[in-house]
Order: structure tokens, then sequence, then C-alpha cells
């Protein structure tokens, strides 16, 4: 379980190092790839690091709970909240953020 909030915690840490940093990784994109291309991926980082935690996130949590050999009912419950955690907070930390930044 403590595995699982790690990943958890490291993807939300992620999400928001992304998307406070926006500028400066579109920068050092733009400088490594040169020019539009660069800083339009960079300007895409936050958006891209939360597709990625989408897709790698719900294979992970099954895997670990079926490691963690819980019960099928008790399985399915711990697969319910901790999706909620990283997918669903997730996204209000995006929001939040931005609303942040923008203000």
């Amino acid at each position: 379980m403590l595995l699982n909030l790690a990943l958890i915690a490291g993807a939300w840490l992620a999400v928001s190092l992304s998307t406070m940093h926006r500028r400066s990784i579109s920068q050092q994109l733009a400088a490594a790839f040169g020019g539009a291309a660069g800083s339009q991926i960079g300007a895409l980082a936050p958006n891209l690091v939360v597709s990625a935690i989408g897709a790698i996130l719900p294979a992970t949590t099954k895997l670990l709970t079926q490691m963690e050999a819980w019960p099928p009912a008790t399985r399915a419950r711990h697969n319910l909240w901790r999706l909620y955690l990283g997918k669903i907070l997730n996204l209000v930390i995006v929001v939040a953020l931005n609303v942040e930044l923008l203000a």
C-alpha cells in the first residue's frame, strides 16, 4: 500500500512541478529542439504529465493490489480509492494550480 501511495504522491509532485515550471521547461526545450517545436512541447508539459500518469497509474495500481493478495472484494475497494486519489485529485491539482497562476 505504501508503494502505491508513494507513486501517487510522486505523480502529484510531477504535475505540480511541471505546471509551476512550465515557462522554464518551454525555454529549455526550445533551446534543445530549436524554436517553435520545443516551446510548444514545453507548453504542453503539464498535460503530457497528466496523460502519462493517467496511462500508467491504473495498471500499476491493479498490479500492486494483486501482489498484496487482498480478497477480490477488498481488492476492488482498494483499487477504487487509490485510483480516485491518483486520477481525480490530479485534475484538482492541475485546476487549482492553473487558477492560482492566472491570478
